[in-house]
């Protein structure tokens, strides 16, 4: 029993000290929450005593700006936005350019008006110095006005009196006049008399003078008009080039006299004309009852009839050079001393020409004056003038230019004003004008028009240079014996 008591005791014991102990825990835990809940509740307080007094100082603050800025305390912040608005807009005003906003404060903006008012304070400055200067200047001038008045009044003095003083000189002067002008109007009279008597004899001798000089320009015409005549039948550049010194039918080819010593060059052509033929540019004489000079002359200079018509393909020796036939004739053919002639080719100098016109050459109808060009430069020519199509004059006559070819002057479309200029300083140069078949004659060429063309464009036959010709007529041979003959004469 006693055991079990006890056991009772000892729970009861522990019970109660559990009890005390959680007791006492409880206990410090609220003790220790409410020290914390205490401490908070004055932390609060003094809080909101701190924001109340923050509150009474903003508000002071607040009372104290909208004194600045001239409003009563008891004004609306709306109030205090349109006067500041209003008042940014004035300052707006006084500036140039927008304001930005870092600027749109009353102290930026009193700065800024300070600078206006100092800015225009200068300008006002300058303005009262320059209106100083100025006044300064006004006096000056007025001083020396008023000296320059006086000194133009001392002027005007003198120059009154001086008037006065030449005023009656020349009355006097004036009188005198007077008294010789009967004298001299009497020798004025006499003399234009002598003058003219004077001037008729200076136009009676003006007049018989104009009258010889006119008879000088026509004699002087006349002579001219003999020179030209005589020029164009005893021509020394009309003098033959050379001659064939012989001729092989059978291979189509002939030798000249002229080579490499004489500047011979491939493809030049020479007109072939008979060896009694003293002028290869002599034609016929189309004037009506010629003189008894050119009579005479008529037995000299016969008209020249071109034989064929010869192109240098190779120089084979100083004075020997092997040429392709390119025109003869059976009934008269190529002979061993027949003389060859071409005007643009001279023993170490060319020929110069000048080119006037529209030149259809194998009658197609367009200006194919550049194969005129090149039919001159081939054979060594040099062109000195020639015309465009829009009338302009290229280059100029010399007194070495030998031909002016003619072309057609009156083509249709085709501007002829600089032909007249041309043709006139050729007559002036006494240079020789011959038109284009005359040209073309003497040149050996025959118009592309009378050959056939083949397919390819270029005349049927008709070789490059230095290739044989098959579109000449076929040729008899000529007898070994007589070939023979004819190399030993080279």
């Amino acid at each position: 029993m006693a055991v079990r008591e006890n056991q009772g005791l000892q729970i009861a014991l522990i019970i109660f000290v559990t009890l005390t102990v959680l007791l006492s825990l409880t206990t410090f835990v609220f003790f220790r929450n409410y020290q914390n809940e205490q401490q908070k509740s004055k932390d609060a307080l003094k809080n909101e005593g701190d924001a109340r007094q923050a509150a009474s100082a903003m508000s002071d603050e607040r009372n104290q700006l909208m004194q600045y800025i001239g409003l009563q305390a008891s004004d609306k912040k709306e109030a205090a936005t349109d006067a500041w608005t209003k008042d940014m807009a004035a300052f707006q005003a006084l500036r140039s350019g927008s304001l930005p906003d870092d600027e749109k404060t009353y102290h930026k903006m009193i700065v800024g008006l300070q600078s206006i008012i100092a800015t225009q304070h200068a300008e006002l400055e300058k303005q009262s110095a320059d209106l100083r200067d100025a006044k300064a200047d006004f006096d000056r001038k007025t001083a020396d006005y008023e000296a320059e008045k006086k000194s133009l009044a001392a002027e005007k003095e003198k120059a009154v009196a001086d008037y006065l003083a030449e005023r009656a000189a020349n009355t006097e002067h004036v009188k005198k006049l007077e008294d010789s002008q009967e004298e001299l109007s009497t020798t004025l009279q006499k003399r234009d008399k002598e003058m003219e008597t004077e001037r008729t004899d200076l136009t009676n001798k003006v007049a018989e003078r104009d009258k010889s000089i006119d008879t000088l320009r026509r004699q002087l015409k006349s002579r001219e008009d003999e020179m030209k005549d005589l020029h164009g039948k005893f021509s020394v550049n009309s003098q033959p080039s050379g001659k064939i010194v012989w001729v092989d039918q059978r291979d189509n080819t002939a030798y000249i006299n002229l080579g490499s010593d004489d500047l011979l060059h491939k493809r030049v052509t020479f007109a072939v004309f008979d060896q009694n033929t003293t002028d290869p540019t002599a034609v016929p004489s189309k004037k009506q009852g010629i003189s008894a000079v050119e009579s005479e002359n008529q037995s000299v200079v016969s008209e020249a009839k071109r034989k064929g018509v010869l192109e240098v393909i190779n120089v084979t020796g100083p004075h020997l050079a092997e040429c392709r036939i390119l025109e003869d004739s059976s009934s008269n053919p190529l002979l061993p001393g027949d003389i060859i002639y071409t005007p643009l080719w001279r023993p170490g100098q060319p020929a110069h020409f000048g080119l006037v016109g529209f030149f259809d050459v194998d009658a197609k109808g367009t200006n194919e004056i550049q194969k005129v060009r090149e039919i001159i430069r081939t054979n060594g020519g040099v062109i000195d003038a020639e015309t465009d199509e829009k009338g302009n004059v290229k280059g100029a006559l010399m007194p070495t230019t030998r031909y002016v070819v003619e072309g057609e002057t009156n083509h249709e479309g085709y501007n002829s004003a600089g032909i007249s200029t041309l043709l006139k300083d050729a007559d002036t140069l006494g240079v020789e004008i011959i038109d284009m078949a005359k040209f073309l004659d003497m040149m050996g060429y025959s118009p592309s028009s009378a050959v056939e063309k083949s397919v390819g464009g270029r005349p049927e036959g008709v070789p490059e240079a230095g290739e044989p010709s098959n579109n000449f007529q076929p040729r008899t041979p000529l007898e070994r014996n007589g070939a023979q003959s004819q190399k030993s004469s080279l």
